[in-house]
């Protein structure tokens, strides 16, 4: 089991190549058929409560790692879990709305700019994840997913107001069939 000061230079790493990882990664949403430059400042424009919502998972989860050295043993853990686990919840979100059909193709582009995302954010931080040999006692992939969607809808960054904002933007940089879609994008 890692320590938090082994894992702590590690996150701040991660956070801080996120904008520019996916600056490179900017070829999927232009895929899409997006500006990426304007989707992005879109994005940013919530960047007050996405640290929010990032601190309050970091919060929610600092009993994964031990405050001390210990020998506790803890599983490995895989990306791709976690990957199936989050596109489970949008599906399943975006069929209770009635629109999992027509946004299916934006799906497989996310996944792609999130590997994408994944790949850079390891090799900008030198793999640290991997480097220590040690893991983070992590509860679920199903349960994960559930920490970042609460502490994404408590931070006011996952809320119907901003869901249809973000897709409106994406619709004027460029992603036009999402036009009808945006209206009916209803968190609950």
């Amino acid at each position: 089991m890692c320590t938090c000061d082994e894992v702590r230079p590690c996150k701040d790493n991660a956070i801080n190549s996120v904008i520019p990882c996916s600056d490179r990664c900017q070829k999927h949403a232009e895929e899409a058929g997006a500006n990426y430059v304007m989707l992005r400042d879109c994005i940013l424009e919530y960047r007050p409560q996405i640290v929010q919502a990032i601190e309050c998972v970091t919060q929610e989860l600092s009993n994964t790692c031990s405050a001390g050295p210990t020998d506790m043993q803890v599983p490995k853990r895989y990306a791709i879990g976690m990957e199936l686990a989050f596109v489970e919840e949008i599906s399943s979100m975006l069929t209770a709305v009635g629109v999992h059909d027509q946004v299916v193709q934006f799906i497989a582009i996310g996944r792609k700019f999130g590997h994408c995302l994944q790949d850079c954010i390891e090799r900008e931080t030198n793999r640290c994840a991997d480097a220590d040999g040690c893991e983070l006692n992590l509860p679920s992939d199903n349960q994960i997913v559930q920490v970042v969607k609460n502490c994404a809808i408590r931070s006011g960054v996952f809320t119907t107001s901003v869901v249809q904002s973000l897709c409106e933007c994406a619709v004027r940089s460029g992603v036009s069939s999402l036009n009808d879609i945006c209206p009916r994008l209803v968190v609950q």
